[in-house]
């Protein structure tokens, strides 16, 4: 039968005591390392009574009762079977051996003959020396923008066109012709094929958009399931290790040059916002890793708050930040300018280099198109934007009474604090007409040539 350790005589702040002495010295397991250094039993007696009722005095007190045996043999026999109150007998020894060790480095010698410590220095390891040449550089199928062997994503907001630009993009890379930003795909053109998992059931639109662009219908393919091979639209959940490792193998038999899944939403039958989305991805970016393909999921923003700008950001992105933290590249679909419908593409995250340039898109009856001309977020109209304005036409005519010009800016919500730093801005100059009742005016700069009011 086990032997539960009393717990009186521990401390209340610490399990493992180590009170002090005089002269430096400590009590517990240094104790314990002075006694297996063969030290004059003597000299330790008073320490070991004082040691009556904790742990180390019971590891202490059969050590010195122990005549045979090696310093490891000691030691092991004097912790086989303590127990800690409420530890179990194999994780008690493994903290008072641990804390031995830190009094007595030797032990490592000593404990070579321990089972336990035997087969942890057996236990196969790996460091980066012996696997930096199973990796190159980073390899991109889109330079700076779909890097090879890591996930990435699209995000945007319901109707941006993610599935548009995703199938899009698939096809330009598998036909060998060029990304948006001129950037040649190196893709074989004959060969190639894209593993396009739908969890939305929009196959039949996919198609549709393949035939309008042209792209290679017999190159993207789905995975089916293998027990019911006859359902040719079957539920893909990566959640379901089934589904996991049917994708896998199909992916490593395959080869696909990317594998995309749109979207992120429909492929699991977890909540968004659960860790459990680390597994989903994790899985995902093992296979990108080990079959050295662009692996890119479609995912959707959470829903906008109100007055939110149209412009994309990380903590936009639906769901639990886990999602955002395996994608190594994440690139964003927004339209920034509300009054033009043109949409503009960007990477707004990016662990493997520095984030190329954004590209312009639009989206019309023959798939999307690029465009010179990249929608921006209109500039904000501040207050004080709105105070020169309001400067500016007043004081085109000529000059203005200062305190008429305050009154009018008032009543059309203009601050005097915005409207002296317009002045100030402006470089609006403030004169005193002459005479008994003199006023301050407002005029704008005089321009070189010009003859001053």
């Amino acid at each position: 039968m086990d032997e539960e350790l009393p717990t009186s005589g521990l401390g209340s702040a610490d399990w493992l005591p180590e009170e002090p002495l005089d002269n430096d010295k400590e009590i517990g397991p240094l104790t314990v390392a002075a006694i297996l250094r063969g030290n004059p039993q003597a000299a330790l007696r008073n320490h070991i009574v004082r040691l009556k009722g904790t742990v180390w005095g019971a590891i202490a007190s059969k050590i010195t009762g122990s005549t045979n045996g090696t310093s490891a043999e000691k030691l092991i026999g004097a912790t086989a079977g303590l127990r800690l109150a409420g530890e179990t007998v194999d994780k008690t020894r493994r903290l008072l051996l641990a804390k031995i060790v830190e009094q007595e480095p030797r032990l490592d010698a000593w404990l070579a003959n321990d089972e336990q410590f035997k087969r942890r220095s057996a236990m196969p390891r790996k460091n980066i020396k012996e696997v930096a040449g199973m990796f190159d550089d980073t390899e991109w199928l889109w330079d700076g923008w779909i890097p090879r062997g890591y996930l990435s994503m699209i995000v945007g907001r319901p109707g941006a066109g993610k599935s548009y630009v995703a199938a899009w993009l698939a096809s330009n890379a598998i036909l060998g012709g060029k990304f948006p930003d001129g950037h040649d795909s190196e893709l074989d053109r004959k060969t190639s094929e894209i593993m396009w998992i739908d969890t939305e059931a929009s196959h039949a639109l996919m198609v549709q958009r393949l035939k309008i662009m042209g792209g290679p219908l017999t190159r993207f393919f789905w995975p089916l399931d293998p027990t019911n091979p006859g359902e040719s639209f079957p539920a893909v959940n990566l959640a379901k290790q089934k589904w996991a490792e049917i994708v896998a193998d199909m992916a490593y038999s395959n080869k696909p040059a990317w594998i995309f899944v749109d979207s992120l939403r429909g492929s699991h039958g977890s909540d968004e916002n659960s860790s459990d989305m680390q597994t989903v991805l994790a899985t995902s970016a093992a296979i990108a890793r080990d079959v050295h393909c662009g692996f890119t999921y479609v995912h959707h923003l959470r829903k906008a708050a109100p007055g939110e700008t149209p412009e994309v950001t990380l903590d936009m992105v639906r769901g639990s930040t886990a999602i955002v933290a395996v994608a190594r590249v994440v690139i964003a679909i927004d339209a920034p300018d509300p009054l033009r419908p043109e949409k503009r593409m960007r990477v707004i995250k990016s662990n493997l280099a520095e984030m190329p340039e954004a590209i312009g898109i639009s989206i019309g009856a023959g798939g999307p198109l690029v465009i010179g001309d990249i929608p921006k977020p209109p500039k904000r109209f501040s207050a004080v934007d709105k105070a020169k304005e309001f400067l500016l036409v007043r004081l085109r005519l000529g000059p203005a009474p200062q305190q008429e010009l305050i009154e009018d800016a008032e009543a059309q919500g203009i601050s005097t604090i915005s409207l002296r730093r317009a002045q100030r801005d402006l470089g609006v100059v403030a004169t005193k007409t002459r005479g008994i009742n003199g006023y301050w005016q407002w005029a704008l700069p005089a321009h070189e040539g010009q003859v001053p009011f």
